[in-house]
């Protein structure tokens, strides 16, 4: 084969590459090389791999096959907001007000309460805030599965799919507070965060306090949980326990075509280009559990917040491959590259109840177009120790820029529902190790 058709080859190659780029929108960065040249092995696997055929190998063609197991930190976007507060607001001003009990009718008579309604008793001190599910970071591991196939002029096109596992954090509040200093009328016991606007049924139980200040005898606990019926009204209202998490989870899917622009017995450069989809998605949820006075709950005494936030970004990448032949079967690679992606952000809000199917929901859905830029970069060592198998270990970063999340992820306003959403730049970094096979 001359050297004019192996060039025209080549260039031809590589327009077709280019031309993948046309039906996308953008995109991310190269990955590590795959099937590189590394002579006959000594001794020969009885195995399928590998295609000796280097004159007619541009014919034939070779297929291979990589698997690696990876593990990725990525940025956390959730920020301080308070969540619940030590105490409870007295609703009905029943908590308090002094009462009579009547044992002839068998009725509670409560003093004026005008005094008393709306009064918030409690320290107030924050026992809940998201920033206790912010970080730090944790790694998430995964796997990436790539495949492909080689032309005899060395340009090859690979498809390859990157899944992490969840990174979850959580985070709770009860009735307990630090020392077991409830305060002298118990209020600390109760834990309230500021949702307002909410239907009857997010009321929670109607028995949930106990009024003390009983005038009469005999005073006891029934007739103090009848004075106070309804003065902690709402499920957020003298809760007994906040629960909070965050979940992160990421794909990564690309079709990358390299094309070798030079060559020499112990380095080559290779350009890069190709479509590429990126899903991130996050999840903020907050439960809220109201016990009644006798200590019991249920699905229709707690209620739910999430808020979700889906990334789905659609583009394309080009960038380059630096490889290093170093002797012994071991080659150092540097790949670097950019991206520009349309990402479609589908975003919810939703209040409700514990009690599935049960109940009005509030809830807002959003959709968000931005565009997405990206670098990347990756290092890495290969090891080719028998013909047509290589083992790789590559450190991983990439940066999204303008991507989209809800920092602050509640809005106490049942009725709207409608938390802020903000760009925010996110960091990918890790390490990938695994293996090549090549048919």
């Amino acid at each position: 084969m001359s050297e004019a058709t192996n060039i025209l080859r080549i260039r031809g190659r590589f327009f077709a590459c280019l031309s993948w780029i046309a039906a996308s929108l953008t995109g991310l960065l190269p990955t590590a090389g795959r099937a590189e040249e590394i002579g006959m092995a000594d001794p020969i696997l009885p195995l399928p791999l590998y295609h000796n055929k280097p004159d007619n190998f541009g014919t034939d063609g070779g297929l291979f096959f990589s698997t690696s197991f990876v593990a990725y930190k990525q940025t956390n976007p959730i920020s301080q907001q308070g969540v619940a507060y030590r105490g409870f607001t007295d609703v009905t001003g029943t908590a308090s007000v002094p009462y009579t009990y009547d044992p002839v009718t068998g009725q509670t008579t409560n003093a004026p309460v005008a005094p008393f309604v709306g009064h918030f008793y409690g320290s107030g001190t924050e026992a809940l805030n998201t920033e206790s599910v912010s970080g730090p970071g944790t790694l998430q591991p995964g796997i990436k599965v790539e495949a492909g196939w080689r032309f005899g002029d060395r340009v090859t096109v690979t498809a390859s799919w990157m899944w992490l596992a969840d990174a979850t954090y959580t985070s709770s509040a009860s009735n307990i507070p630090a020392g077991l200093q409830i305060g002298s009328n118990y209020a600390d016991s109760y834990l309230s965060a500021p949702v307002y606007n909410f239907y009857p049924e997010y009321a929670g139980p109607n028995e949930d306090l106990y009024n003390s200040n009983g005038a009469s005898i005999p005073n006891t606990v029934q007739n103090g949980v009848e004075a106070a019926k309804g003065a902690g009204y709402g499920i957020w209202n003298a809760a007994e326990v906040f629960t909070q998490s965050f979940t992160q989870r990421a794909q990564f899917a690309d079709l990358l075509c390299r094309v070798p622009v030079f060559e020499n017995e112990n380095y080559r450069l290779s350009g890069l280009v190709g479509p590429r989809f990126v899903w991130l998605w996050e999840k903020y949820m907050m439960r809220a559990v109201d016990y009644d006075i006798y200590g019991e709950s249920n699905g229709y005494n707690q209620a739910i917040y999430t808020n979700i936030v889906s990334n789905r970004m659609y583009g394309a990448q080009i960038g380059a491959q630096n490889e290093w032949y170093m002797g012994h079967g071991f080659a150092l690679n540097v790949t670097f590259g950019g991206s520009m992606f349309a990402d479609i952000v589908k975003a919810r809000a939703r209040y409700e109840l514990g009690q599935k199917n049960y109940g009005p929901v509030s809830k807002r859905s959003r959709t968000l177009y931005e565009f997405v830029p990206e670098l990347s970069g990756q290092v890495g060592i290969a090891w080719y120790p028998f013909e047509g198998i290589e083992m790789k270990f590559n450190y991983n970063a990439m940066g999204f820029f303008n991507t989209i999340s809800s920092r602050h992820p509640i809005d106490f306003d049942f009725g709207t529902v409608d938390p802020a959403f903000n760009t925010q730049t996110r960091w990918f970094s890790g390490f990938q190790a695994g293996i090549a096979l090549v048919f």
